[in-house]
């Protein structure tokens, strides 16, 4: 097992991941405002966010060959993934519940609450 090889997998499957929110986060932010820009709110960021997803799938599928090991933990890699997206989700949840004023500036003004 070839730890660098996986690291460098690992790490470019992150970023595509985090690219592929960020397109896709572009088009819900500018749909719920109502935006009359259709072709840079939605047409454009929807085909970026296909075309990442879809290389997201091959390289999760794929794996093995990204990373250069065919070794169990190694390919339980992006499963590394899922988790810290389920552990973003239960955290949002627990400053909703418990401290509404962080989670709302969350959505408004991070800069408000970085000393807290």
């Amino acid at each position: 097992m070839t730890l660098v090889p996986a690291m460098l997998g690992f790490g470019t499957l992150s970023v595509l991941i985090l690219q592929g929110l960020a397109a896709i986060s572009i088009v819900v932010y500018f749909r719920r405002r109502n935006d009359p820009r259709w072709w840079s709110t939605f047409i454009a960021p929807g085909i970026g966010f296909l075309g990442i997803a879809a290389i997201s799938i091959l390289a999760v599928v794929n794996f093995d060959i990204v990373a250069g090991s065919q070794e169990l933990a190694i390919r339980l890699m992006p499963l590394l993934l899922v988790l810290a997206l389920i552990g973003g989700l239960v955290y949002g949840a627990y400053l909703q519940r418990s401290k509404p004023a962080v989670y709302e500036g969350l959505a408004t003004d991070l800069e408000r609450f970085s000393d807290r």
